[in-house]
């Protein structure tokens, strides 16, 4: 792919946040596939694992909005991550009628070897061409793009 893409011309767009956003995610997005089809995980499934482990009893809906997915997709994502055990759902206001997700400790040890396994393969590779400081710097530029919007 890249011999082709070095003889291409790109004017303009090289000009645009957006286009490198999207080129950063499309590398991201094929990194994390290569690491996490060992775990038969989607990006957005560690997403939801984690903010269910930080936030016990928290419902899908406020996951999809903070990870600012589509409900329908949340849901099969739930469910799969549910068949794998992963994740419960249990009864959270008084009269029982509102649910939340757990994570169950199947789930917080699959989720605790994951981001192991990420932070040693995929971090790097994502990160091989910065330095510390400009991924910290970097995290913080992307942070004001999407807050507030």
């Amino acid at each position: 792919m890249k011999k082709t893409v070095t003889k291409i011309k790109f004017g303009e767009l090289t000009d645009h946040t957006g286009y490198h956003i999207r080129r950063s995610y499309s590398t991201f997005i094929r990194l994390f596939a290569a690491n996490g089809k060992h775990f038969q995980l989607k990006s957005q499934q560690t997403s939801i694992l984690i903010l269910t482990r930080e936030n016990p009893g928290i419902t899908p809906a406020a996951i999809a909005d903070a990870i600012e997915i589509e409900r329908s997709l949340m849901a099969k994502l739930l469910t799969d991550l549910m068949k794998r055990k992963f994740i419960e759902t249990k009864a959270c206001s008084l009269d029982g009628r509102q649910k939340g997700l757990f994570i169950t400790p199947k789930g917080n040890s699959f989720i605790n070897q994951v981001l192991i396994y990420f932070a040693e393969n995929l971090e790097p590779e994502l990160n091989r061409n910065l330095s510390v400081r400009e991924q910290h710097t970097l995290i913080k530029l992307l942070q004001k793009i999407y807050e507030n919007h």
